[in-house]
């Protein structure tokens, strides 16, 4: 019996051949019908950088600590002291820091 096709599924890591994407281009379209591309947007991320701001070091610190608890381990990390920001216009900090992180394509 021929495995159930789910093509909203992840496909993360999956790579076709040219024959193989004819045939999955086909089973989706007799399945999500013909304009099922006409809106597709596709995705490659080589490279990630997150930066996280926070009035206290200890905070960045606390967002570091979430990482490393979700199990995604970054390349870098970088703590940058910066001077003043805000998050909306009308709460301005004077001082602060910025957690600077890396991610490689996984």
């Amino acid at each position: 019996m021929p495995v159930a096709f789910d093509p909203t599924g992840d496909l993360f890591g999956i790579d076709f051949t040219v024959a193989g994407a004819q045939l999955y281009r086909m089973a989706s379209a007799e399945i999500l019908g013909q304009a099922w591309e006409d809106e597709l947007c596709v995705e490659d991320t080589l490279f990630l950088e997150v930066h996280h701001y926070c009035a206290t070091e200890l905070g960045v610190r606390a967002a570091q600590d979430e990482y490393a608890e979700s199990g995604k381990i970054p390349a870098t990390v970088r703590t940058v002291p910066i001077g003043p920001w805000c998050v909306y216009w009308w709460r301005q900090f004077s001082s602060g820091h910025r957690l600077e992180l890396t991610f490689n394509k996984p």
